[in-house]
């Protein structure tokens, strides 16, 4: 959505909220986001706390969780799409530490709730993904509103600088596609063929217009393993699974942790 790009490109990139943050906080407000499932390393960081000197934690959702009672957590429970509301009434200081995962995302006002909530009350804010290279994928401009680095499409000396350094007149100053409006620019004959990597279309919300997306224009596809993607694309090219290369992963704080091929004689190459 709209206000998920909105929040990720003001908030997410270049956060400071770090582990220390959660070691020294007053309070931990979780909203949709499950730690012991969705981070474990952040549970056990919270969980130290809570036996260490009765960090209290607070989480808001529609369904109690394993981690909620082990923390002795107060648990805000609220009707699906009640959220917003639920984070407004929150008493935070600046001491505080907000959580929150990418399920907030599925309730319209969550995380405009959430950054307001943090602004009033100067409470650290932190955004955790559940898969490994999502904050790396945000920094790298992967999402329509941010450039290379995370900075803003809007932001005519960010747009400057990387034409410079990709050796091109100008960047488009207009925001990027979401993923509907690409189906659905291609269900328009606006677009004529998609780069697609990693996706699988029964994830999306309208998976019926993301297929006739995939049946009608040329298809390359990046994958790992055979898909719904692999059998409808023009052209599949078998790239290496994460064991396969070296890299590295930006954390949720974003720190980059690199790590080594596992297999070195693959014949598979890097997407």
């Amino acid at each position: 959505s709209d206000e998920e790009r909105e929040f990720i490109a003001a908030h997410v990139v270049n956060s400071s909220t770090t582990y220390r943050d959660i070691d020294k906080a007053d309070q931990v407000l979780l909203v949709g986001f499950e730690p012991e499932e969705e981070s474990p390393i952040i549970f056990l960081r919270i969980n130290k706390q809570f036996r260490k000197r009765a960090l209290k934690v607070v989480s808001i959702g529609s369904k109690e969780s394993i981690a909620v009672e082990k923390l002795k957590a107060q648990f805000v429970k609220v009707a699906p799409g009640q959220e917003a509301a639920a984070v407004s009434s929150q008493n935070l200081t600046d001491k505080s530490v907000i959580l929150v995962g990418e399920r907030a995302s599925e309730s319209a006002g969550v995380l405009t709730a959430v950054a307001a909530l943090s602004q009033s009350s100067g409470a650290k804010l932190a955004w955790i993904p559940r898969r490994a290279g999502e904050r790396g994928a945000i920094q790298a401009g992967a999402i329509g509103n941010l450039l290379p680095g995370g900075r803003p499409v809007i932001d005519a000396a960010a747009r400057n600088e990387i034409a410079a350094l990709w050796s091109v007149n100008s960047l488009p100053s207009n925001i990027g596609r979401s993923t509907s409006e690409i189906i659905a620019a291609v269900n328009s004959d606006e677009i004529g063929a998609l780069l697609v990597g990693g996706v699988d279309p029964l994830d999306l919300d309208d998976n019926h217009s993301a297929l006739a997306a995939l049946d009608k224009a040329f298809v390359v596809s990046l994958e790992i393993a055979p898909s719904a993607v692999t059998s409808r694309a023009d052209v599949v090219l078998p790239v290496a699974a994460v064991t396969e290369k070296s890299g590295s992963f930006l954390n949720w704080e974003g720190r980059a942790r690199s790590f080594d091929a596992a297999v070195n004689d693959s014949l598979n190459r890097s997407d």
